[in-house]
């Protein structure tokens, strides 16, 4: 192990110099130099305690807030801030940090897991302490396929699990309901009934039938896509019994409600921390960057929003309309972060848009594809090729102590947090 780890973080100092990121080629180098070592790394360190968050939307936002939580009870916690959510990310993560004998300092560790590596990650690490599910919906179909294709695979392995890894499921998404449903050790969240305020199923659902029996499914709420309180007429499935809690943050957006809720029931039910605890500390939470992050620029709010699904841009949409936005950036790229596939946005719900009174710019590698939906919908817009020219005529035409509202996809998020505040990212 001591040779592997050696090898990892000379990678590492060697990115450092280069000026790359070290997110993902110390682990994938240590790897290779050792196929076991993340094994030994968690056998080395019994009293550590791994968390690992996975779903579609939110896992960025959830791992901020439980970090959150758990450094305010003086817990420490390493968490992948970098983003870098495959097995090599956990890896570099975890050569990053152990000393050359392989040991840790921090009491808690919190690992966002991509989608289709769960099941990858689950076989090197076969009792993590816990897993939160927060939803599936669809996301970069050309790698993922479609959500029952990941639905099976995450139900696979939960299957193998001991009664060690505690499950905290999302009651209200009927995949993560049934895929709980075969852990030996679990408990459900939801949220209060008054945020169910949907009337009917939205167009870009993805979960309509009932995943026992393929029978289609009834609502009584909704809350947004397809999740809510559900019932099956023919096999009896339904949403199960589910804690819920009241509590108050810098988060907008009823999909944060629900990535909020599944960090305090965590807390509780794996470090011990009293929900109540848990909401007081979340009156001085920070959004995590592109999650809602704020930056002041000239007596003018610009608010990144990461939309990178058919879900997730509705839910932004809705969060521009609450916040009465003055002006929208829709920034839309199709590199490998994103997905080549950019068919989604004929799924989502522009048409809202028609109720707002901002301006709207749209840039990014498939900027002409953007602006064709937004014609078809009769959304008046500006094109912009360059990020550069769009961001400042956004900011220019965006109305003092109002909000520019940035909903870019993933790389694009990237880049045009690093244009306007000039910070690293990774």
């Amino acid at each position: 192990m001591y040779h592997s780890i050696a090898i990892g973080k000379g990678v590492l100092h060697l990115s450092k110099i280069l000026n790359r990121s070290g997110s993902t080629w110390p682990g994938h180098v240590a790897l290779k130099a050792d196929r076991s070592l993340i094994r030994k790394v968690f056998k080395k360190n019994p009293g550590l305690k791994l968390i690992l968050i996975a779903g579609t939307n939110g896992k960025t936002t959830t791992t901020k807030v439980l970090t959150h939580i758990l450094e305010s009870s003086n817990i420490s916690v390493l968490a992948n801030v970098a983003g870098a959510n495959l097995l090599n990310g956990l890896a570099s993560l975890l050569v990053k940090h152990i000393n050359l004998q392989g040991t840790l300092k921090h009491k808690a560790l919190l690992f966002e897991v991509d989608e289709n590596s769960l099941p990858l990650v689950l076989e090197e690490i076969s009792t993590p302490d816990a897993i939160i599910f927060l939803n599936l919906f669809r996301d970069q179909l050309d790698r993922y396929g479609e959500v029952n294709v990941t639905s099976q695979k995450w139900k696979s392995a939960i299957e193998k699990l001991s009664a060690k890894t505690l499950i905290i499921g999302n009651a209200d998404d009927p995949q993560i309901a049934y895929i709980s449903s075969f852990s030996k050790n679990k408990f459900f969240y939801t949220i209060d009934n008054k945020f169910k305020n949907e009337k009917e199923l939205a167009h870009a659902v993805d979960s309509t039938t009932c995943p026992k029996c393929n029978n289609q499914l009834s609502y009584e709420r909704i809350s947004y896509s397809h999740l809510g309180n559900f019932a099956c007429s023919n096999c009896e499935f339904k949403s199960p019994k589910a804690k819920q809690y009241i509590f108050q943050t810098k988060l907008m957006g009823t999909y944060n409600k629900y990535n909020v809720s599944s960090a305090i029931l965590a807390a509780d039910k794996v470090f011990g921390i009293n929900p109540y605890t848990s909401i007081e500390t979340l009156k001085n939470f920070v959004p995590a960057f592109g999650r809602q992050e704020v930056i002041e620029i000239d007596n003018k709010k610009i608010m990144i929003l990461l939309s990178k699904n058919p879900t997730g841009l509705n839910e932004s949409i809705e969060v521009c309309l609450t916040n009465k936005s003055s002006t929208i950036l829709l920034l839309l790229n199709d590199r490998i972060p994103d997905g080549r596939d950019i068919s989604w946005i004929w799924d989502v719900d522009f048409e809202k848009l028609k109720n707002s009174n901002a301006k709207i710019y749209v840039s990014g590698d498939r900027a002409y594809d953007m602006a064709n939906r937004l014609f078809f919908e009769g959304i008046a817009h500006e094109v912009f090729e360059k990020y550069e020219d769009a961001y400042k005529a956004a900011i220019k035409n965006t109305l003092s102590a109002k909000t520019l509202t940035i909903l870019p996809t993933y790389s694009a998020m990237l880049e045009v947090r690093r244009l306007i505040s000039g910070k690293a990212i990774l």
